[in-house]
């Protein structure tokens, strides 16, 4: 009985697997989405060799010390201060490094800024670095999460009707890009040059598809609201609303 029941159990888990929903074959797929990009700033920073490389569970750890430089940018500028780390991992297999950074930045106008960082190293030497900022000052409280806000279209197949639904979507986390390059070794250390951009709002170009689409549903939308006054003389209606939903 209790192997009976236990294969039951793995049915009910597997038929979701087996009875997937297939992609309509009618639907038109948007243009890829390239996301704008807004410059933070350009930092040059002094990390000297690592205190330690050892193996781990998880890969080769090595500990290299931040212990100093300067970022520069439109909106906030400042020191790097000689508190924080790169406590990366290598994986074995591949030879690629890891970062994964914590340190921290103090602002020229008296700001302070928490900064993390992780990212793997490319073919061409230089490391791709997703962003992570905290701090509790309200000049700068925007760096916790950058914020976009933009009209999203979804479209839906619903009961075997079109549905468009649209939104204004907020607090969306954008978060921060960076770009690592080393400029200078000297010995017992390394000046790198990070560069780093938050995700902005997408461009207007992607829109306009949707603006011509929208346009055509406002076209619509006005038609039936106006149908119940487009009688003919039988007193049937001119216009029909059978072939598309909108919900909001």
């Amino acid at each position: 009985m209790h192997l009976l029941r236990s294969l039951s159990l793995a049915m009910s888990l597997l038929t979701p697997l087996t009875m997937a929903q297939q992609v309509p074959a009618n639907i038109t797929k948007l243009p890829a989405v390239v996301p704008g990009f807004n410059f933070l700033y350009t930092m040059i920073v002094d990390c000297k060799s690592g205190l330690y490389r050892m193996p781990v569970p998880s890969g080769v750890r090595t500990a290299i010390p931040i212990v100093g430089g300067e970022f520069l940018g439109p909106r906030l500028k400042g020191r790097v201060l000689d508190l924080g780390a790169d406590w990366g991992l290598t994986d074995p297999k591949t030879g690629i490094f890891s970062a994964d950074t914590r340190y921290q930045l103090h602002t020229y106008d008296g700001a302070w800024i928490y900064i993390r960082t992780s990212g793997s190293t490319q073919p061409g030497g230089e490391s791709h670095l997703r962003v992570v900022f905290e701090t509790g000052d309200s000049r700068y409280y925007w760096l916790n999460s950058v914020v976009g806000k933009y009209l999203f279209f979804l479209l839906l197949v619903r009961w075997g009707k079109w549905v468009l639904e649209n939104k204004w979507l907020t607090r969306r986390v954008l978060p921060a890009i960076g770009v690592l390059r080393p400029v200078l070794p000297y010995e017992g250390g390394n000046w790198l040059q990070i560069d780093v951009w938050n995700v902005s709002q997408y461009p207007v170009c992607f829109f306009l598809p949707l603006l011509f689409s929208f346009a055509r549903l406002s076209r619509l939308l006005t038609c039936h609201f106006f149908s119940s006054a487009w009688k003919r003389v039988d007193g049937n209606k001119v216009g029909e609303w059978d072939d598309f939903t909108i919900e909001t």
